[in-house]
This record gives structure tokens, sequence and C-alpha cells, in this order.
């Protein structure tokens, strides 16, 4: 039971049983927050309801009041990030006393909100951990795909002719012999898995459904496109409600979107760049992605928000089980699978899944902000999108690059490149990227393990002294720890097989340059021979 107004909880408080989804608690002065945590996921695993503090447990109620929590701000980031979930409170005056009320929606089908890695649930009043049996349960739902459903008493007549037309020469146009099969609509359909046995499924009404067939059958599969001139704006200077199958909206989605589009010219030297804020294949893939891995369960509209340089899409529903904004270029888990392969078909996405790699790519290629998700939770995916070029020397680079290497680089080859660009460290999982792009020229080392852009990219960026300067800096790094090695060696020396262990991914010759400059600096010297030559520190000012 969810509390929203003082007439609902003076109900609550007064009911002679408690309801499933109501928990009372005194809490005169606080309450623990972790113990909280519990509840909200108890409560969103078993159909949303509502804790209350300031009312005694026992029956029959009273209002005693409470001071705990006074924070609510506060209260609803600690869940947030300790959950990746919402709540709502509300604080209610009922005889003079305070009253909090912490209240959760329901979880999405097939995802049950976790705490601590573990999941609650509420049974007869007491909150308890889910067995391995009722965890199994909970997570069934993920595989029920809504667009396979069929969508009770929906006819070839709640489809907009135009779509269907329009999905037959996209299918065409990638598959040729398919014009050779002389298919009628319904054919068309049923080959498309667009219906079984003549029965229309959901997916066949999100991709072809007309504008009244949406608005009877799933008024909420619709798309909202706003455009705010400034951030600061409450009102949008434009927007449009686009209630209809998706193949009847998608050009005049990206019409509107490149209608307010702007362009950046990027100069470097004798040449210029022109670099569009918003590129179509991004924008399409973006909204593609939200029409299609959305939870159509969830009540709420897909969204477009655009400001003059940033773009944020929201889908509802949060990921599907198994992805989150870490994983989501490595692991796909299509949550309305046959309206996937519908798209699929058509073209309009290349592999089912992917899109979300062509968008990063497409960001790192054009020098902007990676796509971020960071403001996604268990109700939704929002995905925002900058449109600022930050460096127009990396473009220039990567163009030049990939010219004499006749071929693209992959995502995970951009993505190293893009690190290194920010000066950030490359995670393990990409460290194996390395190697082939400094043979390639893309990158250099300059220290123990560290990639940097390599030279020619400064030189488009005229950062020749910064590119020296980092060079130096490591090399002036690798002959310290080169001499500490020795000092710490004393009177035994160090043979050079052992240096190398130093300054690992060098070669031979590389650490004997090094220590050569030690010896001219007269840092370090060389007793012996050949295989009996060791290196050793010389004290300074001695």
């Amino acid at each position: 039971m969810l509390i929203d107004s003082e007439s609902t909880l003076r109900a609550a408080v007064a009911a002679p049983s408690e309801d499933e989804g109501l928990e009372f608690k005194h809490a005169a002065t606080s309450f623990n927050k972790e113990k909280l945590c519990e509840y909200v996921s108890a409560f969103a695993n078993s159909g949303g309801g509502s804790l209350v503090l300031g009312v005694s447990d026992a029956r029959p109620r009273q209002l005693l009041g409470t001071q705990a929590l006074p924070d609510l701000p506060g209260l609803r980031d600690h869940v947030h990030t300790a959950m990746r979930w919402k709540i709502e409170t509300a604080e209610f005056t009922l005889d003079g006393k305070r009253i909090l009320v912490v209240s959760t929606q329901a979880a999405p089908r097939g995802r049950p909100v976790s705490f601590g890695e573990k999941f609650y649930q509420r049974t007869g009043g007491s909150l308890r951990v889910m067995s391995a049996d009722d965890l199994r349960v909970a997570l069934s739902g993920a595989a029920l795909d809504f667009s396979s459903d069929i969508c009770a008493d929906a006819t070839l007549g709640d489809l907009d002719q135009s779509a269907v037309d329009r999905f037959r020469e996209l299918w065409t146009k990638r598959e040729p012999a398919i014009a050779g099969h002389g298919w009628t609509d319904a054919q068309l359909l049923e080959a498309a898995e667009l219906s079984i046995d003549g029965a229309i499924t959901n997916a066949a009404i999100i991709l072809l459904g007309s504008a009244r067939t949406l608005g009877r059958r799933l008024a909420h599969a619709e798309l909202v496109f706003e455009f705010r001139a400034r951030d600061s704006d409450v009102g949008s200077a434009e927007r449009r409600e686009f209630r209809a199958g998706l193949l009847t909206w998608l050009d005049d989605a990206w019409q509107r979107i490149n209608a307010r589009n702007t362009v950046q010219q990027l100069r470097m030297g004798l040449f210029r760049e022109d670099v569009i804020a918003f590129d179509e294949k991004t924008l399409r893939e973006a909204i593609l992605n939200a029409v299609c891995h959305r939870d159509y369960e969830d009540p709420s509209s897909c969204w477009v928000r655009m400001w003059p340089s940033r773009i944020e899409i929201m889908n509802p529903g949060g990921f599907p089980h198994g992805v989150t904004a870490e994983n989501i270029l490595d692991r796909q888990n299509p949550r309305n699978r046959r309206l996937a392969e519908a798209l699929k078909r058509c073209g309009l996405v290349e592999r089912s899944g992917q899109g979300a790699d062509l968008m990063f790519r497409r960001c790192i290629e054009t020098s902007k902000p990676l796509p971020n998700y960071s403001r996604s939770d268990s109700h939704s995916v929002v995905l925002e999108l900058q449109g600022e070029a930050a460096d127009p020397a990396f473009i220039r680079f990567l163009e030049e690059l990939a010219e004499e290497r006749n071929q693209d680089f992959t995502t995970a080859d951009l993505l190293v490149l893009d690190l290194a660009r920010r000066g950030q460290p490359i995670p393990a999982p990409l460290k194996g990227r390395g190697a082939a792009l400094v043979d390639a020229g893309a990158l250099e080392r300059t220290g123990r393990g560290k990639l940097i852009l390599s030279q020619r990219y400064r030189a488009f960026a005229g950062e020749g002294p910064q590119y020296t300067r980092e060079r130096g800096l490591a090399r002036g790094a690798e002959k310290a720890l080169l001499r500490q090695h020795l000092k710490l060696a004393g009177e035994a020396g160090s043979a050079m097989q052992e240096l190398m262990k130093v300054l690992p991914g060098r070669s031979r010759d590389y650490v004997k340059s090094r220590l050569e400059e030690l010896r001219s600096e007269g840092a370090v010297e060389v007793r012996g021979q050949r295989k009996q030559a060791r290196w050793h520190a010389i004290q300074l000012g001695v």
C-alpha cells in the first residue's frame, strides 16, 4: 500500500489489520538506514509498499511522532547510491506529531531489487531474505518477451498500410530474394514472425500500428520529443508526441532533431573539419534502442529531450537483466527479442544489441564525451549524448591512421585511444590492445606500462613540447628506478638480465642506453666484462 495523502495515512493507522504493503515503527529519535534499505528491497519485491515512522506497531496504533531521518534529500540519495533504486518520502503532521513515510513502487517483472547482494521480501508481515527458489521465481519473468505476445483481437486493419509497405521495401533492400516470393501482407508478417498463425503480435503493433490502434491498445508505446533552448527553461520551445507504429514516425523524429542541429567548425592549421552536433546514425540507434529495449509493462513513455549541445534519451524499465552501464558494450539481452529481430530484418539495426557499440564508436571518432548512462536506475535507462567535439586534432589523427591501415579500428581500440587521449589508465580487459596500437604507431610507451598518444598526434595538436616533456619525465623516472635498484643491490651489483626486470616491456638495448646515460652522469659504473659484467651504483658527492 502506497501512502500519498493524510487521509490515506489516517485510514492505514486506523485499519484493524496490517496491510502486507505497510510497516509501522515508532523510531522516536533514529532509524538505521541499512535496515530501511532492507525494507525498501522487501517492499519492492512484494508489490510495493510504505514504511511509516512515528506510529506504534502494536494495535490499536497510536500517533507518537518521530525525529528520525530529518534529511530527506540525503536519505533518497543514500538509497539510490546503495541500491540504484528510487524511493518517495513524505512528512505529515498529524495531531501535532511528525510522521515520516518512505514508499517504493513494485520492482519490474523479472528484475527483483537487492540490497547488499541479498534480495528481501515480505511474507506475513515479516522481513526475510529470499530463498534460492523464491529468487528463481522472481527472476523468471526476465525471459518473457512482451513483443512476442499476441495483441488480443488485433487484425491487419489495425496496421498502417504505409508502414507495412515500408517494412517490405526495407526487408527487400536487405534481402533481394524477398521480392521473388510475391507474399501478401499477411504472408509477409508471418514470414517476419510479426504474426503467429494469423494472430498479430505486439511487435507488429509497435512497429507497424496505425495511430488509432496505438491510441486504443498501446498508448504508452510512444516517443515524446521536446526541445529547450536553455537548461533553465521550464517549458519546451517545441514538443511533439509520436504515437503510432515506429516506421511511421522514425524519419520525422530525426528531421525534427536535425532541424535544431548545429555544426561545429573545427580548424586545424590549413584544415577545417565540420562536425555536426548530433549525427543521424547515432541518434537513430539511440531511439531504436529505447523503443526496442524498454519495458512495455511500464505505462511510461520514451522521451527525447534536446538542448543545443546535448540530448537525453530515456526509456522506462531500466536495463535488461544482466546488463549494466559498465558492461553494456559486452553484454546484450534484448528485452523484446521479436521486435529486435524485426528491426534487424528490415536493416534498421545491423545486429540486434549492437547499438551501444556504434554510439561509443561515433563519439570517440568525433572526439565527443562518451555516452553517459550514469543517471539510469531500476526504473529507467537515461542516455546523455554531448554534441560538442573537444579535440579536433584527435579526429584528424584517427582519420589518418585509418587511411594508412586501410581498415577501421575496433571499438576496443578506440576506447584505448580515447583513454590515452584523456590521460586515464587502461583497464585490464583492454590492455591487450595496447601492443597492437603501439605497432600501428597510434600509441607509445613512456614508463612502466603507461601509454600515451604517439608523437604524430602531438604534431596535429601542436603539443611538441608537451610530448617531449612527457617522454623526458618518463625517461628520468626509469633512470631513477634503475639507480635505486642498484643502490639496494649494494656491493653485489646487478646483471643486465636482472635490470631488465626493473623496466618490464623495455628491450635490452633500451635498458642499456639508460644505464649508459647514468654512467655518463657519474651515477653508476660497470665492473667485469660480458657474462660477468655487473652494474653498481656510485655514491654521489663522495
